[in-house]
């Protein structure tokens, strides 16, 4: 908001204020003693009354707690001093008002006078400290809703940092294998160079890519698992094994990315491939309330899971997590001699 149509509008409210609290206390104090004051009368005491209002509560009160209980015991003397004031400003105002012969009664400085103006003071300073305290506390609960705000948004901040690191840890295991490939097919397979650099390419500007609320089309994702596989044949002359199976039916069903394609590159990066009779399965099966995603395949040589450190299943199901809490949940493991993965989503319905 614009701080100078933020501090007109307080100017407003206050004259408001002002002006309502004058005309009614005139009205009433009229109507019980059946005359009024002269203009010049009204305008100068309310003048002075306006002027010990706003002198407390922007100057003194927050003088006196500056620091807390190091100057807070000037306030009584400060409160003295405001009242001695007062009385000394109404005693001259009385007496000029009377030299100009504006007001109603004569002017008689008795008990009565005194009690009436320090009656009066101590009114508008008890309004003025009220005030003060109102407006300290909103002060401070608008301070706190900032930091809370700033807050909440260093955190989101964070968890996007995050998922950006996780999902960075996870991108170069897509791409190391096929950057080979490319290197190994220009001196071997120069026929297959421009397909495999126009699949990668695709591979690539699919795991860069950034999206508004982290989340992608799935038929985005099984897209690139088709090319994965794609590329993957190329590598080995069309001799690898292996069963894709994917039905959609919500076409704008949205997933964080790399998942699925994570999950399909353990299959190629960690599993035997080569037989023909036991091929390895992928399968999709999504609708309107979730869907499930399989992938099955013989366990590679050597011990390839055993020495696997499990990082990139981390952290999947750190990412996971974050997004779907525990609408998501993705079991892998070994059932003989193969190794089996499901992840399992139901979508969070939309507010």
């Amino acid at each position: 908001m614009n701080p100078q149509y933020r501090l007109n509008g307080i100017f407003k409210v206050h004259l408001i204020c002002w002006l309502v609290f004058i005309a009614y206390e005139v009205l009433v104090a009229g109507m019980i003693s059946g005359q009024y004051a002269n203009v010049v009368y009204y305008i100068s005491f309310y003048g002075l009354n306006i002027s010990l209002f706003y002198l407390h509560a922007h100057i003194v009160l927050p003088k006196s707690f500056a620091q807390g209980k190091k100057t807070i015991w000037r306030l009584p003397f400060l409160f003295a001093i405001e009242i001695t004031a007062y009385v000394g400003v109404t005693v001259l105002l009385s007496y000029g008002l009377e030299v100009l012969h504006l007001r109603k009664s004569p002017l008689q400085l008795d008990s009565r006078f005194f009690i009436t103006t320090i009656w009066r003071s101590g009114l508008f300073l008890m309004f003025s400290s009220g005030y003060y305290f109102l407006r300290t506390y909103l002060q401070r609960a608008k301070d706190e809703m900032a930091r809370a705000l700033a807050m909440e948004q260093l955190n989101a901040k964070l968890i996007r940092t995050e998922r950006d690191f996780l999902r960075a840890q996870i991108n170069p295991h897509l791409l190391f294998n096929m950057l080979n490939f490319v290197r190994y097919a220009s001196k071997r397979k120069p026929e297959q160079v421009d397909d495999a650099i126009v699949g990668l390419s695709e591979l690539m500007h699919f795991a860069m890519e950034k999206t508004a609320n982290g989340l992608i089309p799935i038929k985005q994702e099984l897209a690139q698992i088709e090319n994965i596989i794609k590329l993957n044949q190329m590598r080995f002359g069309g001799k690898l094994s292996i069963s894709f199976e994917a039905k959609l039916e919500d076409e704008e069903a949205q997933l964080i990315p790399i998942i699925l394609l994570t999950l399909v590159e353990n299959v190629f990066k960690h599993g035997d491939l080569m037989d023909a009779a036991d091929p390895a399965k992928i399968t999709f099966h999504g609708n309107n309330d979730g869907f499930i995603f399989t992938t099955s395949n013989l366990k590679g040589g050597g011990n390839e899971y055993q020495r696997s450190t499990g990082n990139g299943l981390i952290n999947i199901q750190s990412r996971l997590y974050d997004t779907y809490g525990e609408n998501a949940q993705l079991k892998y493991g070994t059932q003989g001699k193969y190794y089996l993965t499901e992840l399992n989503i139901r979508f969070i319905p939309k507010s």
